[in-house]
């Protein structure tokens, strides 16, 4: 009986505990809910919420450095009682709420920005209103030895979609600043009488500043203006000295190198078009565009001189091949449609396929939600730190990890690029991409709009040239490895290039102690195990790839991995001394260097400057350096195939270059183009950069369709 009554008791006792936490955790929520978080908790610290959840502070949050400025500008003018927080809860005062108060506050201070702009307009920043004015500015530019230029146009579109508002034009010696207003809806100089003059000056022979130059040749030649001299784009001179800058816009290098004001188009006029900016803002805004775009030439001129192979480097390669990629821009292809929509209906089906399969696998989850696929991959045994394609490529010798990938390309492709070909027509009915000569820090070219670097082989049946024409593509041989033999000269590779044979056939003969026959095909024709393996082994010594990601690539451990990369520096020394010195070069100095002739190129390396070369896992210095000298050659190539189209071109049967993709050159040439022609292409390949012992070799192929080329010995066969 007792101890049923203390069982009881006990009962009791539990629930009254129990009853007392909820009462105090009712009683801690309803004073979280109440709580009101401080200033410095809102924008530093964060707080806990009455949920029991984290609110991270507003500067605690991911932002760009320009998000980060905003709230910074929000924040300061909030603490000087210039705005208030707008809300009577601080814990609705969010980075969304943070966001509006920046639109409230940029509206409220571009009054002030823009009045304070016209009382300091410079006497030497002038509207240039009538033909006398504009004729002056012709007579003082002819005396220039170079000028600067720059065009404000109703929007980005530069193939006749958005039109020139009007022309700025800095005379340095002079110290003169003018704008010409063509399109504005306030008023205007008087439109052909203007063309003209804007066209007379373009015609003059002295060199020419842009900012981002390509930009503004599209905008000329679309009003049917051509540009002469020498164009200089301060935004590639700037790549050129620091591949690394976190921002090559104007507006954001002015203040960061010459100390100068220089605020944007969007902070000044938010979103009004150009063309209903008034004139006395758009004057000021217009002339200091193009004065301040001549002073960072001046600047960033002054600083590559000091390296005479880097300055000999920008005037030989990057300078002229400016002029190159806006006219092989301008050349475009004709799109196939019809066939873009089988592709497109071709690929949805894979898409459909891969996905049916690899939710088999998986489980039923998004593929495309990574929060959903990296513990689906977890619990199918593949232990992956995160679902990117960096991290999902050193697993791709597994079947579910390749499978994925391949889902995510075409799926990628047909998404942003097949589907959407009309998106990309232009008015001239062709599909122009957009190609920087210095996309990637190596100074490797890439491509949007489309991105034609992406577009796989066999979905490239979607892109051609007129009936009149064919595509000429030539592709380097083996660009990268050949690289490899220039710097190293590992005997092994140089003998095979000078025999003319397959490099991962004869590296997987000498590692193997095999014939070279038995590791270069199978009796069916396709590629044998061997040869297969060392075109990983070659391009992970290349790109400095760990054993971990080789192992994962070849479906073997990373201890196996190690000791073939371990072999592999045994065997061939040389290589294994190239890629140590390289490491030593990047850590001693900051940065490696590609050299051809008197020509220098710098990959920066500032994170591993003194640190110990033993101790540095380096994925960049070889590449840098293989990958950047291989730019530098096909540049070269482009430049001088741009000049052989000129020389071979006649008014009714063209030439000209097309695209660069990747290792590989398109150009148009006539339909009734010759061998011999061709061949001096070819030679453009082969000869125009003259590599350490070993010859460059170059893949021809001619048809109409880019993706239905037949090999050029081929094609003249049958012709």
């Amino acid at each position: 009986m007792d101890l049923e009554f203390n069982l009881s008791l006990d009962e009791d006792k539990k629930k009254e505990e129990a009853k007392r936490k909820r009462i105090e955790e009712a009683e801690a929520k309803k004073k979280a809910k109440l709580y009101k978080p401080t200033e410095s908790e809102i924008w530093f610290t964060g707080y806990d919420t009455h949920t029991g959840t984290r609110k991270a502070g507003i500067f605690q949050t991911n932002m760009s450095k320009s998000e980060k400025e905003k709230m910074q500008m929000v924040y300061e003018a909030i603490k000087a009682g210039e705005l208030s927080n707008g809300v009577e809860d601080m814990k609705k005062f969010t980075k969304a709420h943070a966001k509006r108060l920046y639109e409230s506050l940029a509206k409220s201070r571009r009054k002030d920005m823009l009045d304070k702009m016209v009382k300091e307009t410079p006497d030497n920043y002038i509207l240039a209103m009538d033909v006398m004015t504009i004729g002056h500015i012709f007579e003082v530019l002819k005396n220039e030895t170079i000028i600067s230029v720059d065009t404000e146009t109703t929007g980005l579109n530069m193939y006749g979609k958005d039109k020139i508002v009007g022309v700025s034009f800095t005379a340095p010696k002079a110290d003169l600043h003018w704008y010409i207003p063509l399109r504005h809806d306030e008023d205007n100089a008087p439109f052909e009488k203007a063309k003209y003059w804007i066209g007379r000056i373009l015609k003059l022979k002295m060199a020419k500043v842009f900012h981002n130059a390509k930009f503004d040749l599209h905008q000329f030649k679309s009003e049917g203006l051509e540009v002469s001299g020498d164009i200089h784009d301060t935004q590639e001179i700037m790549k050129v000295l620091n591949e690394n800058e976190m921002s090559y816009k104007l507006k954001e290098l002015v203040p960061k190198y010459l100390k100068l004001e220089a605020e944007t188009f969007g902070t000044l006029f938010g979103k009004t078009p150009f063309n209903e900016i008034e004139l006395k803002y758009a004057r000021y805004y217009a002339c200091k565009d193009t004065h301040v775009t001549y002073l960072l030439f001046e600047f960033l001129m002054e600083h590559l001189k000091k390296q005479k192979g880097l300055y000999n480097y920008y005037m030989t390669v990057e300078q002229p091949l400016i002029r190159v990629v806006f006219e092989m821009e301008r050349e475009g292809f004709i799109p196939v449609l019809d066939e873009a929509d089988k592709v497109s209906e071709e690929l949805g089906a894979e898409v459909d396929k891969l996905r049916e399969e690899l939710l088999e696998v998986l489980g039923d989850i998004n593929l495309d939600s990574p929060v959903q696929l990296l513990p689906a991959l977890n619990k199918a045994g593949i232990n992956v730190e995160s679902t990117a394609k960096k991290e999902l490529k050193k697993h791709k010798g597994n079947p579910i990890v390749s499978k994925l990938l391949e889902y995510r390309e075409k799926h990628k492709l047909n998404k942003d690029f097949i589907s959407r070909i009309r998106d990309f027509v232009q008015p001239d009915g062709k599909v122009h991409g957009s190609f920087s000569q210095n996309g990637a820090r190596t100074g490797r070219f890439s491509s949007k709009e489309p991105n034609l670097q992406q577009i796989p082989p066999y979905a490239r049946r979607i892109y051609r040239v007129d009936e009149d024409s064919l595509i000429l593509g030539l592709d380097f041989s083996a660009q990268e490895p050949r690289m490899l033999a220039h710097y190293t000269q590992e005997p092994v590779l140089l003998e095979n290039y000078r025999k003319g044979r397959d490099l991962y056939a004869t590296l997987a003969s000498e590692f193997y102690g095999k014939s070279y026959e038995s590791c270069y095909k199978n009796a069916d024709g396709s590629d044998t195990k061997e040869r297969k393996e060392f075109k990983v082994v070659v391009l992970a010594i290349m790109y400095g790839m760990g054993s971990g990601s080789l192992g994962a690539s070849l479906g073997i451990s990373s201890g196996k991995a190690q000791q073939m990369i371990n072999t592999f520096y045994d065997k061939f020394t040389k290589v294994a001394e190239f890629v140590k010195n390289n490491t030593i070069e990047a850590t001693k100095q900051g940065y490696v260097e590609m050299k051809l002739g008197d020509l220098t190129r710098k990959r920066r390396l500032p994170f591993f400057r003194g640190r110990n070369p033993l101790k540095v896992y380096d994925t960049y210095s070889t590449n840098a350096k293989i990958q950047g000298t291989s730019a530098i050659q096909t540049k070269k190539c482009m430049i001088e195939g741009d000049k052989l189209c000129k020389e071979l071109s006649k008014p009714n049967r063209t030439f000209a270059l097309l695209a660069c993709v990747h290792d590989e050159l398109l150009f148009r040439v006539p339909k009734d183009v010759t061998r011999e022609e061709v061949a001096m292409f070819e030679k453009i390949m082969t000869e125009t950069v003259s590599l350490n012992n070993i010859p460059s070799a170059t893949d021809g192929e001619l048809g109409n369709v880019w993706g239905k080329l037949t090999p050029v010995n081929k094609f003249f066969e049958v012709a």
